[in-house]
């Protein structure tokens, strides 16, 4: 029998043979990964608990006094001298308190579409001190029954003002112009611990008849408490990581102000002359704070959208590792930042002058009777202030691993502060009734006071710096830098002085005289510190870096800083008292910024 194969029996095995060739694993589909697409969009979301440090600087406050004179405890001839007692109580204390402050923060936030509010409570320990010291010295004439003499009236005060702590309860309401950028203003409660210090001194010098000393007196008064008040400022927060981010923040703050009454005596051992002058004294404590912080978000996380998916079933080709970034070529950009520093002034005086012979006792031809005097000070003020600038350099990468550059900046600086040396001083004189033929048998001493008030500050500086560093990642480099520092640094202010015998009648009056001084200097120094800087993380293009970086720059001294004085004398028989006030200030400083830097020329490395 014959069989035949019919044609489309034939057809289906053929087909079979295909299919099942076609099902073999080298012939199965393969689903390639589509071409690269842009970066998936990313939501931030802002609502939850946070806590984090932070830490910055504080400035500003003054102390205004008021006097009045007791009349009841001012006798004649005492009651020109008691007003001039009164007139010369200084009105005001610019004690300008500048230091560190730093603490931490907790706080909650809701975010409703763009925008984000909530509130924030926050401590920090403070530095924030200052003092001022004044002087006044008037010479008022007076009429007594016993002689007409002139009385040398001086008076000093010596305010200061710190903040321990501070601690804030405030409302925040913000915009986020981009998902992980939230600007804000804020403001509500602050409290803190206030300490006041003001003391007074007074002195007269006259002679009413027969030989006295001067009439004293000196009062100090401290106040230590806790105050509440207000504050209100505004800052930028950034989300540079999944629930992580840093804050630039500044707050005004204002504790009230605290009240001192007090009450200068002086008085005198015969009770010829006395007097009595109330002092009132406000201390304000108003401020401003500039700060850095970093916070951790306890429930905000970043989420991506819009990311593609593909089958799970089927084998994906991997897209090319990404490119590495490389931080060789150059780059510009500026900073701002906070700084604290010292300028140790050290000071040295002297003065001389001479007596002559009474004219009754014709001893012309005799030489006359020199004296002299000298002193000597030193003293640290604090600088503080806010600096910023801009800075170009340039990076070499090796190995992906390691930075080499160089880095120059310039900057502006409000940095200032200032003291006041108060130098008392000694000398031996003839007593005019105890002259005889010129030649001294008798002598009294010249009680004098030399009162230098003195600012200190820098006007500008810059830097030229090694960089070398460590790529913690690929967008994150860890660096020290050191190298020469400049800038232009000032010392001003004046010399006061005065000086008086209190057992002579008349008594010998030097002065007062007050001698200004104002040296600026251009100083080449050295700096040494350290820093972070890394890439935006998408916010902006791979170009664009921040840095977070600490210095301390020393500046050296401005030497030999020499301010004359010559004080006249009350009377014929002393000519003046001449001398020189001479003082070298040397200056240090740290500088905490932040800055950001745009790059160029860094070439695109390839990884395969």
């Amino acid at each position: 029998m014959r069989f035949t194969i019919a044609p489309v029996t034939a057809v289906s095995i053929i087909a079979f043979t295909q299919i099942a060739s076609a099902a073999t694993p080298e012939n199965r589909p393969v689903r390639r990964a589509p071409p690269p697409q842009p970066a998936p969009a990313t939501t931030t979301n802002w609502t939850g608990f946070y806590s984090g440090p932070n830490a910055g600087g504080g400035f500003e406050n003054t102390i205004k006094n008021s006097a009045t004179t007791i009349p009841s405890l001012c006798d004649d001839p005492g009651m020109a001298l008691c007003a001039a007692l009164t007139a010369g109580v200084p009105g005001q204390f610019n004690t300008h308190p500048r230091g560190f402050i730093g603490g931490g923060q907790i706080g909650y936030n809701w975010q409703t579409g763009v925008f984000v509010w909530g509130v924030e409570t926050d401590f920090q320990g403070a530095n924030i001190q200052g003092d001022k010291s004044v002087a006044n010295a008037q010479v008022v004439p007076i009429v007594n029954p016993f002689d007409s003499a002139p009385g040398l009236v001086i008076t000093s005060g010596t305010g200061s003002q710190k903040i321990g702590w501070l601690g804030t309860v405030r409302a925040r309401l913000g915009w986020t112009p981009t998902p992980p950028v939230l600007i804000y203003a804020t403001g509500g409660l602050a409290y803190g611990q206030v300490k006041t210090d003001v003391s007074f001194a007074g002195q007269i010098a006259v002679s009413p008849g027969p030989p006295q000393p001067p009439f004293s007196g000196a009062t100090a008064a401290s106040n230590n408490q806790t105050r509440a008040g207000w504050t209100i400022g505004g800052g930028a927060e950034w989300m540079f990581a999944p629930q992580w981010s840093i804050k630039g923040e500044y707050l005004y703050y204002d504790l009230g102000t605290v009240t001192i009454d007090q009450t200068l005596n002086t008085c005198c051992d015969f009770g010829a002359v006395q007097s009595s002058t109330t002092i009132h004294s406000d201390a304000h404590y108003h401020g401003s704070i500039v700060r850095l912080g970093l916070n951790y978000q306890f429930i905000a996380a970043t989420g991506l959208i819009g990311a593609s998916a593909f089958a799970a079933d089927l084998p994906v080709k991997a897209p090319p590792p990404p490119p590495i970034l490389s931080w060789t070529g150059g780059y510009v950009g500026g900073n701002v930042g906070y700084s604290w520093g010292g300028a140790h002034t050290d000071l040295t005086g002297s003065g001389s002058g001479v007596q002559f012979c009474p004219a009754e006792q014709h001893c012309d031809a005799e030489p006359p009777n020199p004296f002299s005097t000298s002193f000597a000070d030193s003293q640290t003020q604090q600088l503080t202030g806010v600096i910023g600038g801009g800075q170009i350099g340039y990076n070499h990468e090796i190995n992906h691993q390691w930075v080499l550059g160089f880095e120059a900046d310039i900057q502006g600086s409000d940095e200032r502060g200032s003291t006041t040396l108060n130098d008392p001083f000694l000398a031996t004189v003839c007593n005019s009734f105890l002259t005889f033929n010129g030649r001294c048998n008798g002598s009294t001493p010249l009680n004098g006071t030399s009162v230098t008030s003195l600012e200190a500050k820098i006007e500008w500086f810059g830097t030229a710096r090694m960089r070398g560093g460590v790529l913690l990642n690929d967008g994150l480099l860890l660096y020290v830098t050191g190298g020469a520092a400049y800038g232009q640094v000032n010392v001003a202010g004046n010399v006061l002085v005065t000086a008086s015998t209190p057992f002579v009648a008349p008594p010998f009056i030097f002065g007062p005289t007050t001698s200004a001084f104002d040296h600026s200097s251009t100083n080449l120094g050295w700096t040494l510190g350290g820093g972070l800087e890394g890439r935006f993380l998408g916010l902006l293009s791979p170009d664009w870096t921040w840095k977070v970086e600490y210095l301390h720059v020393d500046l050296g001294p401005v030497n030999d800083t020499v301010t004359p004085f010559s004080a006249a004398s009350n009377t014929i028989l002393a000519g003046p008292l001449n001398g020189t006030v001479r003082t070298n200030t040397h200056f240090t400083d740290n500088i905490v910024r932040v800055g950001v830097n745009y790059h160029w020329g860094a070439p695109v490395v390839a990884n395969y």
